[in-house]
């Protein structure tokens, strides 16, 4: 009887990925160790953690709903509430609410922003420094200033229209 010869290449019933692919994966498991990790931790609802898997996730590996120079959206705007003054925003620095910013789920940190009331026409220009909306369907959360500049803290939301002036 013949023996069988193994071939000296080992054959893999794994995924074959590209070096793209890998380092994605890579980051995708290390963020789910760290949500998994930090859920006993910091004892967050289901909710609140879908939003964070959510915003982080979503910009591992390049595909997100960023909008190009000069594409508008429509939607629905917020503004910060005054908590959150002196807290840190997602670039960083420290949140001003008498500063003309925003918070945007995509778009680039550091883009400039047109933002117009569509009720009024009245229009400012903000700087995309954090993250968020992640209450309802909003597209977009304003500084107290860049809401009082809309005339929108009395009711606490406007439908807007942004458009990407700039990027970083």
């Amino acid at each position: 009887m013949a023996k069988r010869r193994r071939s000296s290449k080992s054959k893999s019933s794994g995924l074959k990925l590209n070096k793209r692919q890998k380092g994605t994966l890579k980051k995708y498991a290390f963020f789910a160790v760290v949500i998994i990790l930090s859920l006993s931790a910091l004892r967050l609802s289901s909710s609140q953690v879908k939003v964070f898997v959510y915003s982080t996730l979503s910009y591992l590996d390049g595909t997100s709903s960023d909008l190009a120079i000069g594409e508008k959206a429509t939607g629905e705007a917020s503004y910060y509430a005054d908590s959150y003054n002196g807290l840190k925003t997602a670039n960083g620095e420290i949140f001003d609410n008498s500063l003309m910013t925003a918070a945007h789920k995509h778009l680039k940190l550091g883009s400039i922003i047109k933002v117009t009331r569509l009720d009024t026409g009245k229009f400012i220009t903000v700087r995309v420094n954090d993250r968020g909306p992640y209450a309802g369907n909003r597209i977009l959360d304003l500084s107290r200033n860049a809401a009082e500049q809309l005339d929108m803290t009395r009711n606490g939301t406007a439908l807007i229209e942004m458009e990407v002036i700039s990027k970083p």
